[in-house]
């Protein structure tokens, strides 16, 4: 059996140690949402969670280490956010509401969250914004000569005169004048 050395550069080996520590964090995240929602665990099933936990809450130390505090702290808050709206058992029960680490913990998810709703309902009005402007150039496309908030007469734009009086005008430029009760 003969041995390789491969160098690697200290940039690319910390981009695979982080990257392999999240995935570690987010995967035991996972199963301890799987385990909490369980309905009647049995003993191993106790134990798994327990100890699930303990190397959850180790690695969440290790994140903190090794990346950068914003960084960690983001992951940190995306796999808490995502135990709050799993629909099970939280780890809400295990954290002291007195504990002045756990408010401000808390006060900080509170303003994701809502930065997160934030972002999503304007994401949402943006995309409503284009779907009404693709929709009224479709509209205008098929109906060259009127626009949807322009009054018509026979599918031709109302238009008025300097004197307030209405018309329309055909396809030659020549004016129709309207009486009030024709539109």
């Amino acid at each position: 059996m003969s041995k390789i050395t491969v160098g690697i550069e200290s940039d690319a080996l910390d981009i695979i140690i982080h990257q392999t520590l999240v995935k570690d964090y987010r995967s035991l995240c996972e199963e301890v949402r799987r385990l909490e929602n369980t309905a009647n665990l049995r003993a191993f099933e106790q134990e798994d969670l327990d100890s699930t936990r303990k190397w959850r809450d180790g690695l969440e130390a290790m994140l903190s280490y090794y990346l950068m505090p914003d960084k960690a702290q983001e992951i940190i808050d995306e796999e808490y956010i995502k135990n709050e709206y799993s629909g099970g058992v939280t780890n809400a029960e295990f954290i002291d509401e007195y504990a002045p680490d756990d408010i401000e913990y808390h006060k900080d998810l509170k303003e994701k969250r809502i930065e997160m709703l934030e972002e999503q309902v304007e994401h949402l009005m943006k995309a409503h914004h284009l779907m009404s402007t693709r929709q009224s150039r479709l509209y205008r496309m098929s109906h060259p000569l009127r626009h949807p908030l322009e009054p018509t007469f026979d599918g031709r734009k109302i238009q008025t005169d300097p004197w307030g009086k209405r018309y329309v005008m055909n396809e030659n430029g020549i004016r129709t004048y309207l009486e009030p009760f024709d539109d």
